[in-house]
Protein backbone atom coordinates (compact mmCIF):
# COMPACT_ATOMS: atom_id res chain seq x y z
CA UNK A 1 0.00 0.00 0.00
CA UNK A 2 1.77 3.32 -0.83
CA UNK A 3 2.46 5.95 1.83
CA UNK A 4 -0.29 8.62 0.26
CA UNK A 5 -3.25 6.39 0.62
CA UNK A 6 -1.92 4.68 4.41
CA UNK A 7 -1.61 8.19 5.28
CA UNK A 8 -5.01 9.32 4.25
CA UNK A 9 -7.05 6.57 5.52
CA UNK A 10 -5.44 7.52 9.38
CA UNK A 11 -7.07 11.20 8.73
CA UNK A 12 -10.24 9.62 7.18
CA UNK A 13 -10.33 7.46 10.87
CA UNK A 14 -10.17 10.41 13.03
CA UNK A 15 -12.86 11.81 10.92
CA UNK A 16 -15.93 11.57 11.86
CA UNK A 17 -17.83 14.52 9.98
CA UNK A 18 -18.90 15.45 6.30
CA UNK A 19 -17.45 17.50 4.38
CA UNK A 20 -19.75 20.53 4.96
CA UNK A 21 -19.21 19.87 8.77
CA UNK A 22 -15.89 20.79 8.13
CA UNK A 23 -16.96 24.70 7.82
CA UNK A 24 -16.94 26.18 11.12
CA UNK A 25 -21.00 27.10 12.49
CA UNK A 26 -22.15 30.40 12.09
CA UNK A 27 -22.02 32.63 15.26
CA UNK A 28 -25.68 33.33 15.19
CA UNK A 29 -26.75 29.55 15.49
CA UNK A 30 -29.80 29.99 18.53
CA UNK A 31 -28.87 25.86 18.92
CA UNK A 32 -31.57 24.47 17.20
CA UNK A 33 -30.63 21.22 15.46
CA UNK A 34 -31.50 21.83 12.06
CA UNK A 35 -30.32 25.42 11.84
CA UNK A 36 -26.62 24.10 13.04
CA UNK A 37 -26.73 21.99 10.13
CA UNK A 38 -28.17 24.84 7.54
CA UNK A 39 -25.94 27.46 8.98
CA UNK A 40 -22.82 25.09 7.77
CA UNK A 41 -24.39 24.74 4.16
CA UNK A 42 -24.34 28.49 4.56
CA UNK A 43 -20.77 28.93 5.11
CA UNK A 44 -19.90 26.63 2.58
CA UNK A 45 -21.69 29.16 0.27
CA UNK A 46 -20.72 32.13 1.61
CA UNK A 47 -17.04 30.90 1.04
CA UNK A 48 -17.66 29.15 -1.80
CA UNK A 49 -16.65 25.87 -0.71
CA UNK A 50 -17.89 22.96 -2.50
CA UNK A 51 -19.04 19.69 -1.13
CA UNK A 52 -19.59 16.00 -2.18
CA UNK A 53 -23.16 14.47 -2.27
CA UNK A 54 -24.90 11.52 -3.46
CA UNK A 55 -28.13 11.98 -4.95
CA UNK A 56 -31.08 9.14 -5.14
CA UNK A 57 -33.84 10.23 -6.76
CA UNK A 58 -35.71 12.13 -9.73
CA UNK A 59 -38.94 14.01 -10.15
CA UNK A 60 -41.00 13.85 -13.21
CA UNK A 61 -39.71 17.41 -13.55
CA UNK A 62 -36.59 16.26 -14.00
CA UNK A 63 -35.45 17.30 -10.47
CA UNK A 64 -32.90 15.36 -8.63
CA UNK A 65 -32.39 15.11 -5.01
CA UNK A 66 -30.97 13.11 -2.24
CA UNK A 67 -30.71 13.89 1.64
CA UNK A 68 -27.58 14.04 3.68
CA UNK A 69 -27.02 11.88 6.99
CA UNK A 70 -29.16 14.75 9.28
CA UNK A 71 -31.94 14.87 7.05
CA UNK A 72 -31.41 18.26 5.23
CA UNK A 73 -32.81 17.51 1.46
CA UNK A 74 -30.20 18.30 -1.26
CA UNK A 75 -31.86 19.16 -4.63
CA UNK A 76 -30.64 20.28 -7.83
CA UNK A 77 -33.02 21.19 -10.18
CA UNK A 78 -34.40 20.78 -13.80
CA UNK A 79 -32.99 24.29 -14.35
CA UNK A 80 -29.89 24.28 -12.81
CA UNK A 81 -28.80 20.73 -14.49
CA UNK A 82 -30.23 22.50 -18.15
CA UNK A 83 -27.48 25.24 -17.71
CA UNK A 84 -24.95 22.54 -17.75
CA UNK A 85 -26.26 20.17 -20.68
CA UNK A 86 -28.69 21.79 -23.27
CA UNK A 87 -29.28 18.77 -24.26
CA UNK A 88 -30.11 17.29 -20.62
CA UNK A 89 -33.71 15.81 -20.68
CA UNK A 90 -36.02 13.72 -18.27
CA UNK A 91 -34.69 10.37 -20.13
CA UNK A 92 -31.17 11.60 -19.06
CA UNK A 93 -31.91 12.30 -15.36
CA UNK A 94 -31.00 8.73 -14.35
CA UNK A 95 -27.63 8.90 -15.61
CA UNK A 96 -27.12 11.69 -12.00
CA UNK A 97 -28.28 9.51 -9.86
CA UNK A 98 -25.89 7.44 -7.38
CA UNK A 99 -22.59 9.24 -8.55
CA UNK A 100 -20.86 11.10 -6.26
CA UNK A 101 -20.15 14.60 -7.19
CA UNK A 102 -18.59 17.76 -6.15
CA UNK A 103 -21.14 20.73 -5.59
CA UNK A 104 -21.80 24.24 -4.85
CA UNK A 105 -24.55 26.11 -2.67
CA UNK A 106 -27.00 28.18 -4.92
CA UNK A 107 -29.97 28.87 -2.05
CA UNK A 108 -31.19 27.50 1.12
CA UNK A 109 -34.59 26.88 2.08
CA UNK A 110 -34.80 26.99 5.86
CA UNK A 111 -38.45 26.26 6.04
CA UNK A 112 -38.49 23.82 3.85
CA UNK A 113 -35.02 22.12 5.20
CA UNK A 114 -33.62 21.88 1.75
CA UNK A 115 -30.39 23.04 0.14
CA UNK A 116 -30.40 24.18 -4.16
CA UNK A 117 -27.21 22.49 -5.57
CA UNK A 118 -25.15 23.37 -8.88
CA UNK A 119 -22.36 21.19 -10.09
CA UNK A 120 -18.63 21.88 -9.23
CA UNK A 121 -15.94 21.33 -11.38
CA UNK A 122 -13.08 23.45 -10.10
CA UNK A 123 -10.89 21.50 -7.91
CA UNK A 124 -7.71 22.89 -6.57
CA UNK A 125 -4.81 22.32 -7.78
CA UNK A 126 -3.23 21.07 -4.06
CA UNK A 127 -6.43 18.07 -4.36
CA UNK A 128 -6.24 17.69 -8.17
CA UNK A 129 -2.39 16.66 -7.72
CA UNK A 130 -2.95 14.77 -4.02
CA UNK A 131 -5.52 12.76 -5.98
CA UNK A 132 -4.14 12.05 -9.11
CA UNK A 133 -1.30 10.51 -7.25
CA UNK A 134 -3.73 8.27 -5.07
CA UNK A 135 -5.20 7.23 -7.56
CA UNK A 136 -2.04 6.07 -9.63
CA UNK A 137 -1.24 4.12 -6.39
CA UNK A 138 -4.43 2.54 -5.89
CA UNK A 139 -4.10 1.51 -9.89
CA UNK A 140 -0.44 0.12 -9.65
CA UNK A 141 -1.58 -1.90 -6.59
CA UNK A 142 -4.58 -3.24 -7.93
CA UNK A 143 -2.91 -4.40 -10.83
CA UNK A 144 0.50 -5.70 -8.83
CA UNK A 145 -1.73 -7.64 -5.93
CA UNK A 146 -5.70 -7.43 -7.64
CA UNK A 147 -6.89 -5.79 -4.48
CA UNK A 148 -5.86 -3.10 -2.12
CA UNK A 149 -7.42 -2.05 1.53
CA UNK A 150 -8.52 0.86 1.84
CA UNK A 151 -11.49 3.15 3.92
CA UNK A 152 -14.55 4.98 2.91
CA UNK A 153 -17.51 7.06 3.85
CA UNK A 154 -20.94 5.71 2.85
CA UNK A 155 -22.64 8.26 1.37
CA UNK A 156 -25.42 6.82 -0.31
CA UNK A 157 -27.34 3.49 0.49
CA UNK A 158 -29.77 1.39 -1.08
CA UNK A 159 -31.36 -2.49 -0.55
CA UNK A 160 -28.57 -3.91 -2.67
CA UNK A 161 -25.57 -1.71 -2.90
CA UNK A 162 -24.02 1.17 -1.00
CA UNK A 163 -21.89 4.35 -2.88
CA UNK A 164 -18.60 4.93 -0.71
CA UNK A 165 -16.61 8.19 -1.12
CA UNK A 166 -13.27 6.45 -0.91
CA UNK A 167 -10.56 7.90 1.78
CA UNK A 168 -12.79 11.24 1.72
CA UNK A 169 -11.19 11.85 -1.49
CA UNK A 170 -14.21 12.50 -4.19
CA UNK A 171 -13.03 8.85 -5.06
CA UNK A 172 -16.46 6.64 -6.50
CA UNK A 173 -16.71 3.32 -5.25
CA UNK A 174 -19.84 0.60 -4.98
CA UNK A 175 -20.26 -1.85 -2.98
CA UNK A 176 -23.21 -4.52 -3.31
CA UNK A 177 -24.46 -6.57 -1.06
CA UNK A 178 -22.93 -10.11 -1.64
CA UNK A 179 -19.47 -8.39 -1.08
CA UNK A 180 -20.63 -6.80 2.23
CA UNK A 181 -19.88 -10.12 4.42
CA UNK A 182 -19.39 -13.52 3.87
CA UNK A 183 -22.85 -14.66 3.73
CA UNK A 184 -26.30 -13.27 2.00
CA UNK A 185 -27.43 -9.65 2.61
CA UNK A 186 -30.66 -9.28 2.23
CA UNK A 187 -30.58 -5.36 2.72
CA UNK A 188 -27.87 -3.21 2.92
CA UNK A 189 -29.85 -0.75 4.90
CA UNK A 190 -29.95 -3.10 7.35
CA UNK A 191 -26.12 -2.85 8.05
CA UNK A 192 -24.66 0.60 7.43
CA UNK A 193 -25.82 4.42 7.49
CA UNK A 194 -25.38 7.45 5.32
CA UNK A 195 -21.91 8.84 7.10
CA UNK A 196 -20.33 5.38 8.63
CA UNK A 197 -16.62 4.48 8.05
CA UNK A 198 -15.83 1.26 6.83
CA UNK A 199 -12.72 -0.24 5.87
CA UNK A 200 -12.29 -2.07 2.04
CA UNK A 201 -10.81 -4.11 -0.31
CA UNK A 202 -10.96 -2.13 -4.41
CA UNK A 203 -11.38 -5.77 -5.77
CA UNK A 204 -11.85 -4.20 -9.62
CA UNK A 205 -13.32 -1.79 -11.45
CA UNK A 206 -16.72 -1.15 -13.64
CA UNK A 207 -17.73 1.49 -15.74
CA UNK A 208 -21.67 2.95 -14.31
CA UNK A 209 -22.91 5.60 -17.03
CA UNK A 210 -19.62 5.99 -18.49
CA UNK A 211 -18.12 6.77 -14.96
CA UNK A 212 -15.38 4.64 -13.82
CA UNK A 213 -16.13 3.29 -10.20
CA UNK A 214 -13.79 0.68 -8.07
CA UNK A 215 -15.97 -2.45 -7.06
CA UNK A 216 -15.11 -2.79 -2.90
CA UNK A 217 -15.46 -5.70 -0.81
CA UNK A 218 -15.35 -6.36 2.80
CA UNK A 219 -15.99 -10.26 2.81
CA UNK A 220 -11.99 -11.05 2.86
CA UNK A 221 -11.66 -8.68 5.64
CA UNK A 222 -14.46 -9.12 8.07
CA UNK A 223 -14.72 -12.39 10.35
CA UNK A 224 -17.10 -15.07 8.88
CA UNK A 225 -20.06 -14.82 10.94
CA UNK A 226 -20.99 -18.90 10.65
CA UNK A 227 -17.61 -19.81 12.47
CA UNK A 228 -18.67 -17.26 14.77
CA UNK A 229 -22.28 -19.22 16.16
CA UNK A 230 -22.20 -20.35 19.56
CA UNK A 231 -21.83 -23.81 19.92
CA UNK A 232 -25.29 -24.14 22.14
CA UNK A 233 -26.71 -23.65 19.01
CA UNK A 234 -25.45 -25.95 16.39
CA UNK A 235 -27.92 -28.67 17.41
CA UNK A 236 -31.32 -28.69 15.34
CA UNK A 237 -34.15 -28.44 17.96
CA UNK A 238 -32.23 -25.55 19.97
CA UNK A 239 -34.42 -22.52 20.77
CA UNK A 240 -33.16 -19.38 20.03
CA UNK A 241 -34.91 -15.84 19.85
CA UNK A 242 -35.49 -14.49 16.34
CA UNK A 243 -36.96 -10.61 15.62
CA UNK A 244 -39.13 -11.44 12.49
CA UNK A 245 -37.70 -8.61 10.38
CA UNK A 246 -39.86 -8.83 7.08
CA UNK A 247 -42.59 -11.08 5.28
CA UNK A 248 -41.87 -11.02 1.78
CA UNK A 249 -44.54 -11.00 -0.91
CA UNK A 250 -45.02 -12.33 -4.01
CA UNK A 251 -44.25 -10.11 -6.54
CA UNK A 252 -44.53 -11.90 -9.94
CA UNK A 253 -47.66 -10.28 -11.23
CA UNK A 254 -48.72 -13.29 -13.73
CA UNK A 255 -48.66 -15.82 -10.58
CA UNK A 256 -52.41 -16.17 -9.26
CA UNK A 257 -51.70 -15.49 -5.66
CA UNK A 258 -49.64 -11.75 -6.72
CA UNK A 259 -49.60 -9.70 -3.42
CA UNK A 260 -49.97 -12.54 -0.95
CA UNK A 261 -47.14 -13.31 1.77
CA UNK A 262 -44.95 -16.18 0.98
CA UNK A 263 -44.58 -19.25 3.08
CA UNK A 264 -41.87 -18.04 4.81
CA UNK A 265 -40.66 -14.51 6.71
CA UNK A 266 -37.29 -13.37 7.47
CA UNK A 267 -35.55 -12.43 11.09
CA UNK A 268 -32.55 -11.64 12.92
CA UNK A 269 -31.21 -12.56 15.99
CA UNK A 270 -28.67 -11.02 18.84
CA UNK A 271 -27.26 -14.50 19.37
CA UNK A 272 -26.01 -14.68 15.35
CA UNK A 273 -26.67 -10.66 14.56
CA UNK A 274 -25.08 -10.97 10.88
CA UNK A 275 -26.95 -13.89 9.50
CA UNK A 276 -29.92 -14.14 7.99
CA UNK A 277 -32.53 -16.11 9.43
CA UNK A 278 -35.82 -17.31 7.86
CA UNK A 279 -38.69 -18.58 9.64
CA UNK A 280 -41.48 -20.72 8.56
CA UNK A 281 -44.84 -21.29 9.73
CA UNK A 282 -44.67 -25.33 10.03
CA UNK A 283 -44.98 -26.12 13.35
CA UNK A 284 -48.12 -23.94 14.58
CA UNK A 285 -49.72 -22.89 11.81
CA UNK A 286 -52.26 -20.91 13.47
CA UNK A 287 -49.59 -18.75 15.05
CA UNK A 288 -49.39 -14.90 13.75
CA UNK A 289 -45.80 -13.73 13.05
CA UNK A 290 -45.52 -9.82 13.14
CA UNK A 291 -42.28 -7.97 11.54
CA UNK A 292 -40.93 -6.32 14.72
CA UNK A 293 -41.87 -8.81 17.15
CA UNK A 294 -39.37 -11.08 18.72
CA UNK A 295 -40.46 -15.14 19.26
CA UNK A 296 -38.94 -18.57 20.78
CA UNK A 297 -37.94 -20.57 17.80
CA UNK A 298 -36.20 -24.19 17.08
CA UNK A 299 -33.73 -24.08 14.85
CA UNK A 300 -35.42 -26.47 11.99
CA UNK A 301 -32.42 -26.62 9.89
CA UNK A 302 -28.58 -25.51 10.03
CA UNK A 303 -25.86 -26.18 7.29
CA UNK A 304 -22.66 -24.16 7.83
CA UNK A 305 -21.78 -24.96 4.33
CA UNK A 306 -24.54 -24.26 2.62
CA UNK A 307 -25.34 -21.14 5.23
CA UNK A 308 -28.87 -22.42 5.38
CA UNK A 309 -30.63 -21.09 9.37
CA UNK A 310 -34.44 -21.96 9.31
CA UNK A 311 -36.69 -21.91 12.41
CA UNK A 312 -39.55 -22.70 13.35
CA UNK A 313 -41.55 -19.88 15.70
CA UNK A 314 -43.72 -21.00 18.80
CA UNK A 315 -43.92 -18.68 21.26
CA UNK A 316 -43.93 -14.29 21.19
CA UNK A 317 -42.02 -13.07 23.47
CA UNK A 318 -42.27 -9.37 23.19
CA UNK A 319 -44.61 -6.89 21.63
CA UNK A 320 -42.53 -4.19 20.32
CA UNK A 321 -41.68 -3.33 16.25
CA UNK A 322 -38.71 -2.35 15.50
CA UNK A 323 -39.10 1.67 16.07
CA UNK A 324 -39.50 0.36 19.85
CA UNK A 325 -43.04 1.15 19.88
CA UNK A 326 -45.76 -1.48 21.82
CA UNK A 327 -47.58 -3.24 19.55
CA UNK A 328 -49.95 -5.39 22.51
CA UNK A 329 -49.07 -5.53 26.07
CA UNK A 330 -48.90 -8.92 27.90
CA UNK A 331 -52.53 -9.40 28.74
CA UNK A 332 -53.47 -8.50 25.14
CA UNK A 333 -51.16 -11.55 23.91
CA UNK A 334 -52.47 -13.48 26.36
CA UNK A 335 -56.07 -13.06 24.99
CA UNK A 336 -54.59 -13.51 21.08
CA UNK A 337 -53.24 -16.70 22.18
CA UNK A 338 -56.58 -17.84 23.82
CA UNK A 339 -58.42 -16.94 20.70
CA UNK A 340 -56.29 -18.68 18.38
CA UNK A 341 -56.36 -21.52 20.64
CA UNK A 342 -60.02 -21.59 20.64
CA UNK A 343 -60.02 -21.89 16.24
CA UNK A 344 -58.15 -24.70 16.60
CA UNK A 345 -60.47 -27.66 15.62
CA UNK A 346 -60.21 -29.80 19.18
CA UNK A 347 -61.28 -26.81 20.71
CA UNK A 348 -64.17 -26.11 18.61
CA UNK A 349 -65.14 -30.03 19.62
CA UNK A 350 -65.16 -29.25 22.58
CA UNK A 351 -66.75 -25.90 22.88
CA UNK A 352 -69.68 -27.40 20.43
CA UNK A 353 -70.20 -30.55 23.22
CA UNK A 354 -70.45 -28.24 25.93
Amino acid sequence: MGRLVKMIMKEVRKSTHTVADSIPVADNVDGDVSSSVLSRYQRCKDNKVPFEVVLNYANPKGDVSGQDENGVHIVMTYETIKKMNVRYNNRDKDRLIGNLMSVDVVSIDAEANTVYVSPNDKVSTHADNEKAQVLKEINVELKEKGKIRVNGRIVSVKENRAIVDILNMGISGICYAREWKGTYTRDMRDFCKVGDIYDFEIIGKEKRYNRQEYILSRRQITPDPWKQIPEDLLEVGAVILVECVEKPKITDPKNPNYGKEVSYWWGRSISVPDIEIQGNYLEDKHLTVLVGVTYKCRIKKLNLEKHEFQVTPFEPVNAKNAQGKIIFDEETIGKAMEFVSSKKPEARKRNKKQ
